[in-house]
């Protein structure tokens, strides 16, 4: 199981400090789980310049003030190079991408399913957003919210489209004439909902499945559409599973920091090298030692000889320094002969990962 799991906050422009609330957050995240690699970043940031890009300068009325906002947040970290405003962030964005395409293209990109319904979602909801409906929906492990408001004019809920076996989905209460609250209704095809500039909650709870092994619920992945009368929004639901002894996905949270650790680790390369070191004299002695960071792999030594030399210098030593940092040699005069034209070389090999 895949889940792209980017968490962002996307702030609604326009509405009042007390009417605030975050628009089409957790569709990038979807759980909320928190969990992200370099390759579904690249896949958003591949689809948010097709979407809102025009070669190198942002596409005029891609969204709303509101989705503007969004679509500027969603931009991941590494993609982010900065601006003022959210306009101004956007065009730094596509300028920049645009002139780095042919890098960014031979990225890994992230192609799951999980990873094409939740962009596809995303950009649904930046479209809604731009005809006044504004959703906010938080997937969970066991169930979901989807949170949903109008802008100035008349906006409806024309039904909800799931298989319940799998959801079970609910249209929040609402008050008599006398008063009192009627209790929350099950949703399905035919349910209208009348929204106002307020958020509404719309609540799902997962239906877990049977499962072989003991201790372990299942939840299949879902579909579910939310018709509007300006336009329907499809959420893919990712599959999850409760274990004996944790979730599925809390499992995914360790499994994705091995994935980015290890595509980090895939881009760097083994180098390796040598030092060396030379010393003239009386049992001379060297050592050739290693750049810091560097990791000792072997190492020899070089001594003066005739005819180079008029004396032959025995090594007397060939081994690694006492803190493992370099290698270690010495030459000996022969015996009886005391001589100071004795030449000693040390050479170190060092390996190292390349950035």
């Amino acid at each position: 199981m895949r889940t792209l799991l980017i968490a962002l906050s996307m702030v609604v422009c326009g509405a009042t400090a007390s009417a605030a609330q975050e628009v089409c957050t957790g569709l990038l995240s979807y759980t909320g789980r928190d969990i992200s690699s370099e390759a579904r970043e690249n896949a958003i940031a591949a689809s948010l310049f097709t979407q809102h890009c025009e070669g190198s300068s942002a596409k005029q009325g891609s969204a709303t003030s509101v989705g503007l906002e969004a679509v500027v947040k969603a931009i991941p970290i590494k993609f982010n190079f900065g601006g003022s405003s959210s306009s101004e962030k956007l065009n730094n964005f596509c300028r920049v991408y645009d002139s780095r395409r042919s890098e960014f293209s031979t990225e890994t990109i992230d192609t799951s399913i999980v990873v094409r319904e939740a962009l596809q979602a995303f950009n649904t909801c930046i479209s809604l957003a731009g005809s006044g409906i504004y959703f906010n929906p938080k997937v969970g492990k066991t169930n979901l919210v989807i949170d949903v408001r109008r802008g100035s004019d008349d906006a409806y809920i024309r039904g909800l489209t799931y298989d319940a076996t799998l959801l079970q989905c609910y249209l929040p209460p609402t008050p008599t004439q006398n008063g009192e609250s009627q209790g929350a209704k099950l949703a399905n095809k035919d349910s209208v909902l009348q929204l106002d500039g307020n958020f509404v909650p719309i609540t799902c709870d997962r239906l877990p499945q049977n499962s072989a092994t003991a201790g372990e619920r299942v939840y299949p992945s879902a579909e579910l559409t939310i018709g509007t009368s300006r336009g329907s929004l499809f959420l893919g639901v990712p599959a999850d599973a409760s274990l004996p002894l944790q979730f599925a996905s809390d499992l995914s949270v360790r499994m994705a920091a091995i994935e980015t650790a290890s595509t980090a680790l895939s881009k760097r390369s083994l180098r390796c090298d040598k030092s060396e070191a030379q010393t003239t004299g009386h049992y001379p002695s060297a050592t050739a030692v290693i750049p810091a960071g560097s990791i000792l792999t072997g190492g020899g030594c070089a001594t003066s000889y005739y005819p180079e030399s008029p004396d032959n210098a025995p090594t007397m030593h060939s081994r690694p320094s006492d803190d493992k940092l370099g290698w270690f040699c010495q030459a000996g005069d022969p015996p009886n002969i005391p001589l100071t034209s004795l030449r000693v070389t040390a050479y170190a090999v060092y390996c190292s990962l390349a950035n």
